[in-house]
C-alpha cells in the first residue's frame, strides 16, 4: 500500500504563485511567508480555497479589481510531475494507492478536474480539511491507519517535506522523502520499496 501526498510529488504548485509575484511586483519573501502564515485554517478546512487566498491578498496588500477566478487559475497552472504521474499509473496495477494531503476545501476537485494527478482509483482519500487535522500532526496519520487493513510496515508514505516523513515513520511506515532535485533516483526508489512491502 502506497500514501501518496500531492503537492510537490504530483505537481509543482510553487509554479503559478511565483508567477503571480512576479506579475504583480511583489517581494518574493514576504509574498511566501504570508502564503504560508495563513495555511493553516484552510488545511483545517475552516475556510475554503477563495477565503484563503482572499487573506493572502489582504496580507500582501493586493487590490483584486475583477471577478477572475484566481483558484482555478492557480490549479490549471500547477506543473505536474510527469515522472510521478507514470509512476502511480504502473503502481495502480500492482498495489493499492491512496492520498493523504494538506489541502483547502474544494481543491482536490480542482486538481483531478484539471489533471493534476492521474485519475486512479485512489482509497483511501485523506484530505486535512476534510478531518479539521493537518500534517505533521500524528493524529491523522493515525486516522489513515484506521482506514486500510495493511500493518504499518505494509505501508509506503511519499511526501516532499522531511517533517512529515519524520511523524510518519513514528507509526512504522516506510517513507521516500520526495526529491525533485534527484527526480530519477527518488521514483526509482519509490518503485522498488512500494512493491517490497
Amino acid at each position: 500500500m502506497v500514501y501518496f501526498d500531492l503537492g510537490g510529488v504530483f505537481f509543482d504548485y510553487t509554479v503559478p504563485i511565483n508567477q503571480f509575484i512576479r506579475r504583480n511586483h511583489l517581494n518574493r519573501q514576504k509574498a511566501w511567508d504570508s502564503f504560508f502564515l495563513i495555511d493553516p485554517p484552510a488545511f483545517l478546512g475552516k475556510v475554503n480555497s477563495q477565503e484563503h487566498l482572499n487573506r493572502f491578498f489582504k496580507q500582501i496588500d493586493f487590490s483584486k479589481k475583477d471577478p477572475f477566478d484566481f483558484c482555478s487559475h492557480f490549479v490549471s497552472h500547477f506543473q505536474v510531475i510527469p515522472e510521478t504521474h507514470r509512476l502511480a499509473e504502473k503502481l495502480s496495477q500492482k498495489v493499492k494507492l491512496g492520498l493523504l494531503t494538506n489541502i483547502y476545501k474544494y481543491n482536490y476537485e480542482r486538481i483531478r478536474k484539471y489533471h493534476k494527478i492521474p485519475l486512479l482509483d485512489y482509497s483511501p482519500i485523506i484530505l486535512s480539511c476534510d478531518f479539521g487535522l493537518s500534517k505533521p500532526d500524528p493524529k491523522l496519520y493515525e486516522l489513515a491507519q484506521k482506514k486500510i487493513t495493511y500493518k504499518p510496515e505494509e505501508v509506503l508514505y511519499v511526501d516532499d517535506y522531511p517533517e512529515n516523513i519524520k511523524v510518519a515513520k513514528t507509526i512504522g511506515w516506510n517513507t521516500i522523502l520526495f526529491d525533485i532535485q534527484t527526480l530519477d533516483q527518488t521514483i526509482s526508489n519509490i518503485e522498488k520499496l512500494a512493491l517490497s512491502c
